[in-house]
């Protein structure tokens, strides 16, 4: 009976860090996305400043 009750903790304890694996890397991905996306807006608008 422990042994169940063990294994099924151990399994919520690897889906819970599996989670919070996921929701790190999904937020790491929206903020390098966004620096990528600030930095070609300036790219953009050096160019419109750089253009005669």
């Amino acid at each position: 009976m422990m042994i169940n009750g063990l294994k099924r903790t151990e399994t919520v304890v690897r889906i819970a860090k599996f989670e919070i694996q996921l929701i790190f890397n999904t937020r790491l991905l929206s903020v390098l996305r966004g620096i990528k996306e600030s930095k070609e807006i300036e790219r953009k608008n050096d160019e419109k400043v750089f253009t005669p």
